[in-house]
């Protein structure tokens, strides 16, 4: 009768994920905020403190005491494992034992995966709104981000040649994003185009870190200094599972610039690159094209009470002297 009861309030364990789901979904997100109001406020920084003495904490911390619930099923479970070991297979508990070991895996397992599907909701809402002007659509519930990487176009389709773009690479579809004109500004990149993974027909390595890309508009090219094998290893297979192929492999293959009617030049892009860039610091540094924000700031600076002038009492004081 005992291992019954106890065989019953193992199996009331898998209530837990739907119970606590918010709190583990966002536990990360929740110590980040305490954090940082530990650091930016010194009187909840002292009631922290004041808190974290008495004898009920046991000198924790508050984000530490809100791990505790998190790390207690695997405590547990790692608990039952021991004393299974310890268990002869001839008792009645060790089958008991056992069923208890599998449903706390079980709940461990659904707690990870929707924790998973969490971070990466949250991943696409950082996506969207680092975006200007993205299609709304793009938020789905059954699309996730799967990989992104900088990169320039060494083609003329996109956004022209020596010009950086951005790739987010979706389970479905690949969104490309050009930085905006104005630096500093929010959201710093601009749609350009989205591209479905079912009108991609060829990825092309290119050698070294050049890659391309076939699709209905035409070929492309770019180029990176990121992870380029691990990009196309997983647009490949995000390709084949569009399409429903087993073979995501046989979608990526080595070419040559000319199949892209691309000349050899085309892929050495110092010269343009260095003019590009003066002009985006050029840009950045310079008082005319600077955002309002930090005008304005510089204008208060300027007429601040606490700058020195001439007709001011300092000022004469420091002349007297």
């Amino acid at each position: 009768m005992a291992s019954t009861r106890h065989s019953v309030k193992i199996w009331r364990v898998s209530a837990i994920p739907g119970r606590r789901r918010p709190f583990i979904n966002y536990l990360e997100s929740a110590r980040a905020a305490i954090a940082s109001h530990d650091r930016s406020k010194p009187r909840f920084h002292a009631f922290l403190k004041v808190c974290q003495s008495k004898p009920a904490c046991g000198r924790q911390s508050l984000a530490d005491l809100m791990v505790t619930p998190v790390q207690r099923l695997p405590r547990v479970l790692l608990l039952l494992e021991d004393i299974l070991k310890r268990t002869p297979p001839s008792m009645e508990d060790h089958a008991t034992i056992q069923e208890a070991i599998a449903a706390l895996k079980k709940v461990v397992e659904h707690i990870n995966e929707d924790k998973r599907r969490t971070e990466d909701r949250l991943a696409m809402f950082d996506v969207v709104r680092s975006i200007h002007n993205c299609p709304a659509d793009l938020l789905s519930s059954h699309r996730h981000l799967t990989a992104k990487l900088e990169c320039v176009e060494v083609s003329n389709l996109i956004v022209g040649r020596g010009h950086p773009v951005t790739l987010f690479l979706f389970s479905d579809c690949l969104e490309l994003c050009k930085p905006r004109k104005k630096p500093l500004s929010s959201p710093s990149l601009k749609h350009v185009t989205r591209l479905s993974l079912l009108h991609v027909e060829q990825v092309l390595d290119l050698g070294d870190a050049q890659f391309g890309i076939i699709c209905e508009h035409g070929p492309f090219a770019l180029t990176t200094e990121g992870d380029k094998k691990a990009f196309l290893k997983e647009l490949c297979a995000n390709i084949a599972t569009s399409l429903c192929r087993p073979d995501p492999e046989s979608l990526l293959r080595v070419a040559s610039v000319e199949e892209l009617s691309l000349e050899a030049h085309s892929l050495t892009l110092s010269r343009r690159m260095k003019r590009y860039a003066s002009r985006v610091v050029q840009r950045a540094t310079s008082l005319h094209n600077t955002p309002g924000r930090l005008r304005r700031a510089l204008s208060q600076l300027l007429t601040s009470p606490f700058r020195q002038h001439e007709g001011s009492p300092m000022g004469k004081s420091g002349e007297g002297q």
